[in-house]
């Protein structure tokens, strides 16, 4: 079963979504050239999200949700703007220290299609 991705604090605002839309193209002669959507899911969001002012408790709660998702095994997460839950994976982030001991995380999700429930 797929495990909800529930942070311990929102993250920072903007949040913007990147879609990518896959496409197999092939140019012919004159400049000509034509494209196809590659596979039944060519269309992909990817966001990259940051929490800001966490503490040593709230990331270590994060990266362990991350590292037990090997960035293989898809979670459902809700963009705070949206209220549809989607199926991403991880497969990058980054902790870091700041002043005061507060900690910022920043990771990459990827939408997922993977047949796994």
């Amino acid at each position: 079963m797929i495990q909800t991705f529930i942070p311990p604090k929102p993250p920072s605002f903007p949040l913007p979504v990147k879609t990518t839309a896959r496409v197999k193209s092939i140019s012919f002669g004159d400049g000509y050239s034509q494209g196809v959507a590659d596979g039944l899911n060519a269309i992909y969001d990817a966001i990259t999200i940051t929490w800001k002012e966490l503490t040593l408790t709230q990331v270590v709660e994060i990266d362990t949700f991350l590292r037990a998702h090997e960035g293989t095994r898809p979670f459902y997460w809700t963009h705070p703007s949206k209220n549809i839950p989607q199926k991403w994976v991880c497969r990058t982030w980054t902790p870091d220290s700041t002043q005061d001991n507060r900690h910022t995380l920043t990771a990459n999700f990827m939408e997922d299609f993977s047949l796994d429930d």
